[in-house]
């Protein structure tokens, strides 16, 4: 083989290896949060998504599916002064990927 041909070889194996990058699979229950040079720049949805590769990245991997906080119990007194004890759970999803990853402190709990 010649120097042209180990050229072009590389170079192709080059062009596949950055298209890989820029392409992007979001699974139904997450959405992806992308970065250009570390800036929040959008969010991905589920599915086949194109990003730049080398200028974008995706930052984080927000799962959306919907969640229970630990059970918690606490002391209620009723109108006529019954002390009951009630059991609370709380469920929550996120709605809005970016806001979640930059406006809240500590979402994974």
């Amino acid at each position: 083989m010649n120097v042209g041909n180990i050229v072009l070889v590389v170079l192709v194996i080059l062009i596949i290896f950055i298209i890989y990058l820029g392409i992007k699979i979001v699974p139904q229950s997450k959405v992806f949060v992308v970065e250009r040079f570390g800036k929040f720049t959008r969010t991905l949805e589920s599915g086949l998504s194109i990003i730049v590769p080398f200028i974008d990245r995706v930052a984080f991997r927000v799962d959306i599916l919907e969640r229970q906080l630990p059970r918690f119990k606490m002391s209620v007194i009723t109108e006529d002064n019954v002390e009951v004890e009630l059991v609370s759970t709380v469920f929550f999803r996120v709605l809005d990927a970016g806001k979640s990853v930059y406006r809240i402190r500590d979402i994974d709990l």
